[in-house]
């Protein structure tokens, strides 16, 4: 038969509960189930260094007993001390009290505890009425959990939806007015004339030229005609001029500096028959190659060949079927760079008129990865920290490193220490190194991890350690066999 709930809460908030009653000398034959929250939500209980019950009964006795906060969903089974039920009456005060680590201390709400004395006649009937009594209480909490349930489902469901709408609205892009001048260029911000100083084209955008030769124009008093992009980020700006009768120049300078000043404009080349301007196909029309190596011809041979020009340019090995980048210096220097067939990338040169066979480039997936270092959640009373680092191998192979302080070690001995990673479980048991730095208290310790033990195990102790610590590591491999 399940023991009756008494539901409490650390945050004033009531619930109608369970009358404990017993008779007298009943002993610790009252046995309970108890539930503490905190607003409603069921209490971590490992936060606290201790708990006990506290009450006062009918003759204002105090009764207390100790209870352990290992709970981390709040609830835990109590059974009543001898003392609660020594005295016939009603309880003038009954609570649960929880301390901190800093000596904080919050307690519960109080709850009704009814001693009846041997059965007679009145104590009886005391009985029934306290059975209904708890029957209804009962039902109560069993409507309460069953709409608590459909309450947290619809909270879910809602929760999920504002979240899918939110992924949804996230992924759209809205500007305000000076975020888009900011981001887009502004088409005609402005016209430059014959007379306008240079300088004052300081906005974003795009300005017309009819005519100018005014103050800092790049052709100085040769009018010219065309447009004017200005690009500007923070106090910088930059401007780019490009004339219809500028004979394929196009002018640029920049507003710069600490203190800021303009600087002086420059030239740069796009007339492609300039003079020492490289121009040439990389690829002849319809299609993605300028030129083949056909199947059966070294490739080597190929680009030491007039059939690649200097320069850059897409070559196709039709020995590999891979089209290549190639840059070529001469006919004794070439460098070819292309995505290989396991998806990655090969490479293959000619130095000093030596080919080199295409050779796989290294790449990335062929690295291991190696994670930042972990913590792990103490547990069963342990203190200390233990960390953790995976390294894992192309294959999936992973070596792990452990290292850390086990602390609070006596009195909890054999235990598991905390909280471990299934995944990371070595196949077989291991035993761990371990040392007392700067102490020689103990003569042995077993410490493992692996086999049976899906956590760190502290086996035994072979001696005292007044320090109450040991430090704790391990390499290895998960598959070890």
């Amino acid at each position: 038969m399940a023991n009756q709930l008494i539901m409490l809460d650390l945050a004033a908030v009531e619930w109608t509960n369970q009358i404990v009653k017993g008779h007298i000398k009943d002993g610790e034959l009252q046995v309970y189930d108890v539930q503490i929250n905190e607003n409603r939500i069921p209490k971590d209980l490992t936060e606290y260094k201790t708990g006990q019950f506290r009450g006062t009964n009918y003759k204002g006795e105090f009764v207390a007993k100790d209870i352990a906060v290992t709970a981390k969903d709040g609830k835990f089974t109590f059974k009543f001390p001898k003392t609660a039920f020594s005295v016939a009456g009603n309880f003038k005060q009954a609570y649960f009290v929880f301390t901190d680590s800093t000596g904080g201390q919050v307690s519960t709400e109080d709850f009704n505890i009814l001693v009846l004395p041997d059965a007679d006649a009145d104590s009886t009937h005391a009985d029934a009425l306290v059975d209904e009594y708890n029957k209804y209480v009962k039902q109560l909490q069993d409507a309460y959990n069953n709409a608590k349930a459909g309450w947290d489902k619809q909270i879910a469901d809602l929760k999920n939806k504002i979240a899918e709408l939110k992924a949804s609205i996230d992924k759209l892009d809205f500007y305000t007015k000076s975020q888009a001048d900011n981001r887009f260029l502004i088409t005609n911000v402005g016209t430059i004339g014959a007379d306008t100083d240079w300088n004052t084209a300081n906005s974003q955008g795009i300005y017309a030229v009819n005519a100018a030769k005014g103050a800092n124009c790049p052709t100085g008093t040769t009018a010219v005609w065309g447009n004017l992009l200005a690009l500007k980020v923070g106090g910088t700006i930059r401007q780019s001029f490009l004339g219809a009768t500028t004979g394929g120049v196009d002018y640029v300078r920049s507003y710069s500096g600490s203190p800021a000043k303009w600087g002086a404009w420059t030239k740069t080349i796009t007339d492609g028959t300039s003079e020492n301007w490289q121009h040439h196909k990389i690829f002849k029309d319809n299609d993605f190659t300028l030129a083949t190596c056909p199947k059966g011809t070294d490739f080597g041979d190929f680009l030491k060949s007039n059939s690649v020009p200097v320069g850059f340019s897409i070559i196709r090995d039709n020995n590999t079927a891979m089209n290549a980048m190639v840059i070529k210096e001469n006919n004794n220097y070439a460098f070819a760079y292309s995505g290989g067939t396991a998806n990655d990338f090969v490479r293959f040169s000619v130095n000093k008129g030596v080919a080199s066979g295409w050779m796989r480039s290294l790449n990335t997936t062929d690295l291991p990865v190696i994670s930042n270092w972990g913590n792990f959640t103490m547990r069963n009373g342990f203190t200390g920290d233990m960390h953790y680092r995976t390294t894992t191998y192309p294959g999936g192979k992973v070596w792990v490193d452990l290292r850390g302080r086990i602390a609070n070690i006596n009195g909890h001995v054999p235990n598991f220490v905390c909280d471990f990673p299934k995944e990371l479980v070595p196949t077989r048991e291991l035993a761990m190194n371990w040392a007392q730095p700067r102490n020689n208290e103990l003569i042995g310790a077993g410490v493992s991890i692996g086999g049976e033990s899906t956590s760190i195990r502290l086996n035994f102790l072979n001696g005292t350690t007044p320090s109450n610590f040991i430090e704790v590591w391990l390499s290895y491999w998960t598959d070890i066999v």
